[in-house]
Order: structure tokens, then sequence, then C-alpha cells
């Protein structure tokens, strides 16, 4: 063996030998293995119904998102005590109850920032840390999710370790996403009338029957023609699964006046939605109030109530033609619907439940003004004009 190779032998092992060197010191304590498989918040699975808050911080120790837990279940701190997504926050409580060490990764501060976490209280850290509350109290810095798609690196906020844990456990730091969006949901088949007011201006549109498909524009100026005869379905169709992007307090915007517009819904069944839009500082918002019609109202339960009635005549006469011989009347021994031997409750209940309804959205929408989605706010913001041709 030449000298030279003997010289290349010696220094590749002393580089070896560096790098195992560096590597060690970039490990945990030699008890590390011992932990694998072991929860990353110990005890959380068993007490998971006794968090009270989760709380995300971001880089600069800036909350992002807090959600705290009461007694009408959880709200987001940043939204003004705005009710939260409960599926959401339970997710997330059920990943990191879930969550077990699988490697450990380096237990050097220097490198944290390779993974992601690094203390948060540096003004350009990557990562976040998630606070837990409860009986059992945790703080987690959640790192990147392995390129491997294995798990998160994360690191005890305490601790110099580092490991990779078992599932997805980056979070949203957008307070908004943790809103509980759902509004109200009423199909287009069942809004019989909107009327859509700018002062003294005003457009209407209306059904004759649910089962009309295209909507009339009313007072149609004469000579004129609507770009399509879909054109105003748009409108009917704003309060179907109408969800909303981000929430205020309703004293929170100052409206600017010449952007005022108020729609208002009325459905076949006596449901009475009003929605006011207005534009402040560049963002668009919307109020919602709900009311009862009470003529209509009595005027559909009546109806329910007279087609329930000639649907069970319908089918006893039915019964009644088919039977053999040998056998008793199967309609005359089931129970009448409500509609039949009881039509005041039966009319009773389909105005209370109308009366729930608008309850509900009222007791969820007073004192607020929400970001609806764009092109939900569109198809409200209309006028006359927009829905007709060019004049000829």
């Amino acid at each position: 063996m030449t000298k030279h190779t003997l010289v290349k032998l010696a220094v590749g092992t002393a580089v070896a030998v560096a790098l195992a060197l560096w590597a060690g010191s970039t490990r945990g304590p030699t008890d590390d293995a011992a932990q694998v498989g072991q929860p990353l918040v110990e005890g959380l699975r068993e007490s998971i119904n006794d968090v009270t808050q989760l709380r995300i911080v971001e880089a600069g120790d800036k909350p992002a998102v807090t959600l705290q837990r009461g007694q009408d279940g959880w709200i987001v701190a940043e939204r003004g005590g705005y009710p939260a997504d409960i599926a959401k926050v339970r997710e997330t409580l059920i990943k990191f109850a879930e969550a077990t060490l699988v490697e450990a990764k380096t237990a050097n501060p220097e490198r944290h920032a390779v993974l992601g976490v690094e203390d948060v209280a540096q003004a350009d850290a990557k990562g976040l840390r998630v606070d837990l509350d409860g009986k059992r109290s945790a703080r987690i810095v959640v790192g990147v999710y392995s390129s491997q798609g294995n798990g998160s690196f994360v690191r005890r906020n305490d601790e110099a370790q580092s490991w990779l844990a078992k599932g997805n456990l980056v979070v949203d730091r957008q307070a908004s996403n943790w809103l509980a969006k759902d509004l109200v949901d009423i199909a287009s088949d069942r809004v019989m009338r909107i009327e859509i007011r700018r002062g003294d201006q005003s457009l209407a549109v209306s059904k004759a029957s649910p089962e009309q498909v295209n909507y009339d524009v009313e007072n149609l100026p004469p000579g004129r023609e609507l770009l399509s005869e879909y054109e105003a379905n748009g409108i009917g169709s704003v309060l179907a699964g109408l969800r909303f992007d981000d929430v205020a307090k309703a004293d929170s915007a100052v409206p600017d006046p010449t952007s005022l517009l108020v729609a208002t819904f009325q459905s076949f069944d006596g449901l009475v939605v009003e929605i006011t839009g207005f534009a402040s500082k560049g963002q668009r918002y919307a109020s919602l109030k709900a009311s009862v019609d009470a003529d209509r109202v009595a005027l559909a339960a009546k109806a329910a109530q007279l087609n329930a009635v000639a649907e069970h005549r319908r089918d006893a006469e039915t019964a009644d033609s088919t039977k053999a011989d040998d056998t008793e009347d199967a309609a005359s021994k089931a129970e009448e619907p409500l509609a039949v031997k009881d039509p005041a409750a039966f009319i009773a209940e389909r105005r209370k439940a109308i009366e729930d309804e608008a309850a509900d959205l009222n007791r969820r929408a007073q004192g607020w003004i929400y970001v609806l989605p764009a092109y939900k706010y569109a198809n409200m913001d209309k006028r006359l004009e927009d829905l007709l041709k060019p004049k000829a």
C-alpha cells in the first residue's frame, strides 16, 4: 500500500469520525430510543375533554388563534368570541392526543430552524407553538410536515430534544378558518320573492309556486328584455348553503351610505330573511335578521294540512282496493297522521317550526356582520339594469 493511499485512508477516516461526532452532538440523550412510541403529550388522550383552551402562537410570540371553551361551546377570541368550528377543534385535539414519538431528531438549538421547531419568540420563526390548557397542559412547537409524509417535526417547548411525531400536526394559523361558518340554508325552490332596495330604487323577482323553475322579474320596463330567462335565478340562490368568510362585531365597521342595500327574502312557508349589505374600508359586509310572516305561515300550514289529508285518503283507498278477502284493511289499523286527526295541532306545529327557525338565525346572527363569499354577495348586489339586455 503506498504512502499516498495511507494518507487518503487516514483523511477519510478522520472525516467519517468527525461527521459521526457531529451527528451525535445533534441528537438527544442515549435514552431517546426508550421514548419512541410514547405519547407526545402524556395523558392527553385520557383528559381530552378537560382541555379548556387551545392557543396557536406564531413568530414573535404573537398569538394567532385563541380557542376557548365555555359553557356554550368553543369560541374564537380573535373574532370577538364568535362560535368556533367544533369539529375542527376536536379533530385537532384528537391528533395531538394520538400523536406518538417516532424518531428522535436534533437536540442542538442551532439546528432547530431546519425542522421549523426553533423558539417562536424569534421574529423569523417558521413554526408555530400549540398551547393546550387543561388537566394536562402542554406547549408543543410544531415545525414542518415530514417530506416522507409520515409525521411532523415537533419539540416540547421546555426541551431541546426535537422529534418526528406521528400524524400531521401542522395547524391552521388563520383565525377566520376556525369559525363555525354555516349561516343559513334555504333552497331557491323555497324562496317565493326577493326584493332588493337601494334608497328609493328597488328590484323584485318572484315565483308563483315552488315548482316554477325561473324567477320572474317584476315591473319589467316596456320594450326591454332579460339577458336570459335564468338571469334572476342567482338572486334566489343566495340563501342556499350560505356560509361566510369572516365575521366581526356589528359596531366595528362604519358603512359607506352609498353602498347600502337591503335584500328581503320571503319564503313560501312564511320565513322572512332580511340581509343588509354595505361596504366599509374596502370590505363588503352583511348583517342578517329573520322574521315570520304570520299570514303566510297560516296559509302555507293550512295548504300542507289539506295536502296531507288528501294523501292519506289516497293511501287508504289504494290499500282498500288491493286487500285480500281474508285480510283486514291495513289503512284502518294504521294510525292517522296528525294532519288528519288534529288539524289545529298540525298547523300549530308547522307554525312553531318556522318561528323556531327564525329565532335560531337571529340568535346566531344578532350583533354580528359577515364577510360573505364574493359570488354570493354579487348575486345579491343587483340592479334591474344588470338583468336586462342593452337598450336597442
